[in-house]
């Protein structure tokens, strides 16, 4: 067995002749830009930064372990399963998660008129992260302007030569310099895992990659110009596109492809025999996930199952007399006690991009019924996201613009009541709202 994390000492200071990880990074173009940016008559000037990335910045990229291993390593006594942060945002003492914190001013940080990255002489996480990145491009940022500005990992699997970690990581990139106006591309996250040898003085393996099972994983946001063109004037628009690969690994990772079937289990014992059947990386996501988005404690169906799951369930309530079927409730949620209790009890919760809804409205010959309920959800829909309660059917029984929301709960804020209850408080209206119409029907 690996001796405990409190009698490991840290790994010391990088020197010319410390191991060096050669890391090789993939980087598959093109980024496409979707038809509303251009029918919204973007100049496509502003996309250039955009469009002018067509390789990795570094490849191969070769980094000291010792500063993946200083960022990635689990605290003192981790145990297995348990998330820890490799960065975070500063958060009061309340929080879970254990970890280092990012020393940085919030406000300044999350500004979108940003070319550089900082230092980040204060948080190894973060160094590593933006080592990493850097790979990909030389603007490499460690922390997001949005939510959930962190990055955390987990010990997934020991053995007498080994620990592992299992990790999502968040950043984004600046991938414009001045003049030019800033454009930012933040993938969605990435996923992977690193093997250290027990006693943390080597990287035996490292893969990550951003995820590419969805349609869309990458948010661009950028600044341009108005319409008069006049300094003062300008514009943030946004965007949503899709990568189909960004991974980074080792030489002895690469050798699987990120669709190999347990290619993170075959890479673990290629270098290490854990002490016991690891978790699976599935728990591992779920765990991290959970982390990061509390709310997701309340299960998150895939959009057909969920409407599926709701008709049966209207039906065993009808059956069992016990009142209001079960609706589901769609496309945001919020991490109030109250509405979690909610949710949990009364709904089955998904949530849904457009462009798969839109997929699923034009196939009504393969599955007329899902068709339907695409077409009833998109009717409701309003940019950029809204939420929607609808019956097993698809029929839609209430709605909220998430903007409307925004905007109403802020007016309720003061000194004694704050912006999470206030949001909180909106969106229990909201369901509780929903369920009453649904009770008169």
């Amino acid at each position: 067995m690996p001796p405990p994390h409190s009698a490991i000492k840290m790994p010391p200071p990088y020197h010319p002749i410390a191991p060096v990880a050669l890391i090789t990074s993939h980087l598959y173009q093109p980024f496409p830009v979707s038809p509303d940016t251009q029918e919204r008559g973007t100049n496509l000037h502003y996309l250039n930064a955009l469009f002018n990335w067509t390789r990795p910045h570094r490849c191969p990229l070769d980094l000291p372990e010792s500063l993946i291993i200083a960022g990635l390593r689990p605290p003192a006594n981790q145990s297995i399963g348990r998330p820890y942060y490799v960065t975070r945002r500063p958060l009061d003492d309340s929080q879970s998660g254990v970890g280092i914190r990012d020393e940085f001013d919030y406000e300044t940080a999350h500004s979108m008129n940003r070319y550089l990255p900082p230092s980040y002489s204060d948080s190894p996480g973060a160094r590593a992260i933006s080592a990493l990145l850097s790979a990909f491009h030389p603007g490499a940022f460690a922390s997001t302007r949005h939510p959930p500005h962190s990055s955390v990992a987990l010990v997934r699997s020991v053995g007498p030569d080994h620990v592992e970690v299992a990790f999502r990581l968040h950043g984004e990139f600046q991938l414009a310099r001045p003049p030019a106006y800033p454009f930012w591309f933040t993938p969605s996250f990435w996923f992977g895992h690193a093997v250290f040898s027990a006693d943390f003085s080597r990287l035996l393996l490292l893969d990550m990659d951003l995820p590419a099972d969805k349609n869309l994983n990458v948010d661009m946001e950028w600044v341009q110009a108005g319409m008069s063109g006049a300094p003062d004037e300008l514009l943030v628009e946004v965007d949503i596109g899709y990568s189909s690969s960004m991974r980074l690994c080792t030489e002895n990772a690469c050798k699987l492809k990120p669709e190999a079937v347990g290619r993170y289990d075959h890479q673990l014992a290629a270098v290490a025999k854990p002490s016991e059947q690891p978790m699976s990386f599935d728990r591992a996501f779920s765990l991290l996930e959970v982390e990061l988005y509390p709310f997701k404690r309340v299960p998150y169906l895939p959009f057909p199952e969920a409407f599926r799951r709701a008709k049966l369930a209207a039906k065993s309530d009808v059956d069992d007399g016990k009142g209001s079927p079960r609706l589901v409730h769609s496309v945001t949620a919020l991490e109030n006690p109250a509405v979690q209790s909610l949710l949990e009890r009364r709904f089955v919760s998904t949530w849904v991009l457009i462009i798969d809804l839109q997929k699923w409205q034009q196939e009504k010959d393969q599955d007329p019924w899902l068709a339907q309920v695409s077409t009833r959800t998109l009717e409701a829909y309003s940019f950029p996201v809204t939420s929607l309660i609808s019956d097993g059917n698809g029929t839609v029984v209430h709605s909220l613009y998430a903007n409307a929301m925004l905007d109403s709960a802020d007016k309720k804020i003061t000194s004694n009541f704050s912006v999470e209850e206030a949001h909180g408080e909106a969106y229990l209206k909201f369901l509780e709202d929903g369920l009453a119409i649904a009770d008169k029907k």
